[in-house]
């Protein structure tokens, strides 16, 4: 009994999903990177300190730089390895 209430919750969950996926929305399993979370993260914070008119906020003032992050994880691990 109990697997077919299982079986049917997956199915719902799969129309679901079917009907998210049919209407032009994004994946909801798409796997991203750390930098591109924190990105979409900063982005999203900036543009809220700025519409709230918080414009001395360091988040605003500094925005994140994800090209500069990598390459400075890059860096990091190039000089990690050197070190061994």
């Amino acid at each position: 009994m109990h697997k077919r209430k299982r079986e049917a919750k997956a199915e719902v969950k799969d129309i679901r999903i079917q009907r998210l996926l049919g209407n032009g929305m994004a994946s909801p399993r798409r796997e991203r990177t750390v930098d591109e979370v924190k990105d979409r993260y900063y982005s999203v914070a900036r543009a809220l300190k700025v519409h709230l008119g918080h414009n001395d906020h360091v988040i605003v003032t500094k925005p994140f730089d994800a090209e500069a992050e990598i390459r400075r994880k890059s860096d990091l691990e190039k000089y990690y390895m050197r070190t061994k």
